[in-house]
């Protein structure tokens, strides 16, 4: 069997059990499930990976691209090594199976024709083992985490005499570029040369990273910590401390809860996130608020139903969007809706008009703390691309204005989740034309004010 065969082969059994997958739809994931899968998120990244024969000291060098998948109820793992006879391509999900309280990974390889099962449990806090049994001979597989957040996979065998034999050993390190000039990295916003009006790449191979979606940043007044969404593995976050900036990692309340595109409120008191996965009984998805204690983000409290990403105003008004009738036939999938505070809890104002709501899907508002203006995305007829950022100015009446196109920072694919500095100095967006965050000179954002309100 040639490479090509081999390629077309491992495709289609990949092909057919994501189709079982979504034919049958995942069920709600169990708490002692959620949980088991929680510890898993040292797996998740871009790792670049060196592994060694310990027999003949070969090395072969690999990528692995590793996220969640099905809502996060499995696991995912691409790999591709160059060994000397060529690519190695190998595919794995993995699942935590309650019934055997085992976590099972399932490789798919060009070379056997049904998925290789690893089956497994945690030996300590930092180690988890996984047994291989093929052919009648037991492979154990150790999962070593470091303490940098690198993670090393040591293969062993087990001989006629019982004994184990070390086979083979892989190191995986951040295929983002941090290294020792991380650390050295100072000043705002991670140090980097401020953009003017055209847009730049934000912190590439720091934030921004090949082959990953990043979005939905997030600041503190101080500018002293920069959060942030990666693509299925959830919130990271980077500190300036007095050595310089801190690698991205996973902050404590991220750990403890599944949560998806965090705001923080403009007195640095509060942090909105949306949760929707990993919900104990009782609890229900939409925007949630976390209360700031030193470093970290705790008592969590439901808030708004159905609300996707949310930001705030200094008063506290809330503007989010309103995903109640997605994938529903007939319905608005997107509406950018508009929540004050009250004794009540907070209530839902009068949906924004003008240029804010469309009978497209309209989502992702950025809403000026003074309310002057607000920021979306949209798939509207008339864009440039799939999705496009616009902005609506605020009329001396209270009205919202028409939707502006803001045609210098869109693209032929989706343009979405914008931001502006809380010093309002720069705005930040994503773009799926390349999945990377950019920045620019917020001053765009006053070039395309009409001029009856300058």
């Amino acid at each position: 069997m040639n490479k090509k065969e081999k390629t077309m082969k491992t495709s289609k059994k990949i092909i057919i059990v994501l189709l079982v997958l979504f034919v049958f739809k995942i069920p709600v994931l169990s708490q002692e499930k959620s949980e088991m899968l929680e510890k898993l998120n040292f797996l998740v990244g871009e790792w670049k990976s060196v592994s060694v024969n310990q027999a003949t000291g070969e090395e072969s060098i690999g990528n692995s691209s590793i996220q969640w998948v099905m809502d996060g109820a499995w696991l995912q793992w691409k790999y591709v090594g160059q060994l000397e006879q060529g690519t190695l391509e190998v595919f794995t999900l993995i699942n935590y199976h309650g019934e055997k309280k085992q976590y099972a990974f399932y490789s798919f390889n060009p070379f056997d024709e049904e998925p290789l099962p690893h089956y497994g449990n945690w030996l300590d806090a930092n180690t988890l083992r996984l047994e291989i049994t093929s052919q009648g001979e037991k492979t154990l597989v150790d999962y070593k985490i470091k303490e940098n957040g690198d993670f090393d996979q040591e293969h062993s065998s087990i001989n006629a005499s019982g004994e184990r034999v070390n086979t083979r050993k892989t190191s995986y390190s951040s295929a983002c570029v941090y290294q020792d000039k991380f650390s050295k990295l100072r000043g705002p916003y991670l140090g980097q040369t401020p953009p003017g009006m055209t847009p730049e790449i934000f912190a590439p191979g720091i934030i921004s990273c090949s082959d990953f979606l990043e979005y939905c940043l997030t600041f503190p007044s101080n500018g002293k910590e920069i959060y942030f969404n990666r693509s299925g593995a959830g919130v990271f976050v980077c500190r300036l401390k007095d050595s310089g900036w801190s690698d991205p990692e996973k902050p404590e309340f991220a750990k403890r809860y599944k949560v998806g595109e965090a705001h923080i409120t403009p007195d640095g008191k509060r942090m909105l996130v949306n949760r929707y996965r990993g919900l104990n009984e009782g609890e229900q998805g939409g925007i949630w608020e976390f209360h700031r204690i030193k470093d970290d983000w705790v008592n969590p409290k439901f808030l708004i139903p159905f609300g996707m990403r949310a930001t705030t105003t200094f008063d506290g008004t809330i503007y989010t969007t309103d995903i109640s009738g997605y994938e529903k036939e007939g319905a608005d999938g997107g509406i950018i809706a508009c929540f004050s505070v009250s004794r009540k809890g907070y209530q839902r104002n009068t949906d924004p008009g003008g240029g804010v709501n469309t009978e497209s899907l309209d989502g992702h508002p950025f809403i000026d703390p003074k309310e002057r203006y607000i920021i979306l995305d949209s798939d509207r007829p008339g864009g440039m691309g799939k999705s496009d950022l616009y902005v609506c100015f605020k009329n001396s009446d209270g009205s919202w204005g028409d939707a502006i196109n803001m045609r210098e920072l869109n693209s032929t694919e989706g343009d979405w989740c914008a931001t502006v500095s809380p010093d309002g100095k720069y705005l930040f967006y994503t773009s799926n034309l390349d999945q990377n965050i950019y920045w620019v000179d917020a001053k765009i954002i006053e070039e395309l004010k009409p001029a009856s309100l300058k």
